[in-house]
């Protein structure tokens, strides 16, 4: 229990909330809903897309959840609610992802 206490704390990243910002859209390979991330410090930024597709054989819709560098960041499936709970359990891990990155940007500059 201490060692998850820790880490839970550690981060010097605070979080508020996360956000899904749907888009009406029901073609193929199409953007739906993008996936931000806020923090306390009041930056909002996009961690992941979110697109619609249709399984070849049975024409069912498709969800697939991608980062902004197309990769893909859970499997794809046909529940879009078990995806965006997905992306609830998995908040804190991306918020760090993406202020790693907003670092590793900066210091490119």
């Amino acid at each position: 229990m201490e060692h998850h206490e820790q880490h839970m704390k550690s981060p010097n990243i605070e979080f508020s909330r996360m956000y899904f910002l749907e888009k009406p859209a029901y073609k193929r390979g199409q953007e739906i809903i993008t996936v931000r991330i806020a923090t306390l410090e009041g930056k909002q930024k996009p961690v992941a897309h979110i697109y619609l597709d249709f399984h070849k054989e049975n024409k069912r819709p498709v969800y697939i959840s991608c980062d902004a560098k197309g990769n893909e960041i859970f499997p794809q499936t046909q529940d879009i609610h078990e995806l965006k709970k997905q992306f609830k359990e998995h908040e804190r891990e991306l918020s760090l992802k993406m202020e790693t990155q907003e670092k590793s940007r900066s210091m490119e500059r």
